[in-house]
């Protein structure tokens, strides 16, 4: 039968109140969910088609798992053995024929976790010695906008939950994904997954970086840093208890000026010893490793941490030698002094 002569026979049946009959010449709409959405294997899901619509008027419910097996039924469960993503599919059969069938896919994804793996740049070197760390090599790529990596629609979305990173000397960082907060800033955050740390003294440093997802698998990856050297000589009334626990920068207008481009620098200091009052500076370089622009903030003894406090800072770098989209790097260098 054809669609528009389905249609006009249902609307007489319509009109003789057979309903029953007529309902199930309405085309169907085909919808799932599933329970879980991702894991490690073997991964049983859940797929549920109970919100499929109109349910009278479906004939049978078939499944196509994405792993070469069927099923049928409206509430089904399924188990992945194999690492892999699968596109299940749901064809609603209508009681009238294949001119009401409808259709939905959604992804689901068996897993073992994220693949981590980071790159430290310089490995050695003398005291004090500034170590890049990035992401670089980590599976799935972690660049997603706010430290979401998207497998599929967005409603299938993988989520990178925690970051932790540990520099070796006892030091520590923690990241955690708070989407909410993140959406309603101007700028996308910088990536958790790319930071830098500076070791003070020599030594031998294993580095840890253990990523968390949205589906509580973890993924770990270890590099070594070694460092030589005995260290600079200590300058005279300051000391080096104070420490940049992160640091951000990013190319933005000016706060008061739109028109002119500065460095916006933000992060945060801790203090690690028993005295009050530090001083930040920023220095910012071009590709060759020149410095071409300078900033300092929070003036010796202007700002009292408390001693095992942190401190968030924020200030703009706007005088450069070059332009703004030029700097290839920020230095923040924090110094304490003692005051009382």
């Amino acid at each position: 039968m054809r669609r528009g002569l389905a249609k006009r026979v249902c609307a007489l049946l319509f009109g003789g109140g057979l309903l029953l009959g007529a309902a199930a010449c309405l085309p169907v709409d085909a919808v799932f969910i599933a329970n879980p959405i991702g894991g490690p294997p073997p991964l049983e899901v859940t797929f549920d088609a109970s919100a499929s619509t109109p349910e009278n008027a479906i004939r049978l419910y078939e499944w196509d798992f994405g792993d070469g097996t069927q099923g049928e039924g409206v509430i089904v469960d399924h188990t992945y053995t194999q690492l892999g993503e699968y596109w299940v599919e749901l064809h609603c059969h209508s009681r009238d024929g294949a001119e009401y069938d409808s259709s939905h896919r959604r992804k689901v994804v068996c897993t073992d976790g994220p693949d981590v793996a980071f790159n430290a740049t310089p490995t050695t070197g003398d005291a004090p010695l500034r170590v890049l760390f990035d992401d670089e090599e980590t599976t799935p790529p972690a660049e997603a906008r706010y430290g979401i990596t998207f497998w599929g629609p967005k409603r299938e979305r993988h989520v990178i939950q925690t970051v932790l990173w540990d520099f070796g000397d006892g030091l520590t960082t923690t990241w955690e994904n708070d989407l909410v907060a993140q959406i309603v800033q101007i700028f996308p955050p910088p990536s958790p997954l790319v930071v830098d740390h500076t070791y003070s003294a020599p030594g031998t440093y294993n580095v840890t970086l253990t990523v968390t997802d949205s589906f509580g698998l973890t993924g770990a990856a270890e590099r070594q840093v070694i460092v030589g050297g005995s260290g600079p000589d200590p300058i005279p009334g300051v000391t080096e208890d104070f420490t940049i626990v992160s640091g951000f920068w990013q190319v933005t207008d000016e706060e008061d000026d739109p028109e002119q481009e500065c460095l916006d620098i933000w992060g945060d200091v801790r203090n690690d010893g028993p005295e009050a009052g530090c001083e930040l500076s920023a220095t910012a370089y071009d590709a060759t490793g020149n410095p071409v622009g300078s900033i300092k903030n929070w003036p010796a003894a202007d700002t009292n941490i408390r001693s095992g406090g942190t401190q968030p800072f924020s200030f703009f770098l706007c005088d450069f030698a070059v332009l703004p989209s030029q700097v290839a790097r920020v230095d923040i260098v924090v110094s304490g002094v003692t005051v009382w």
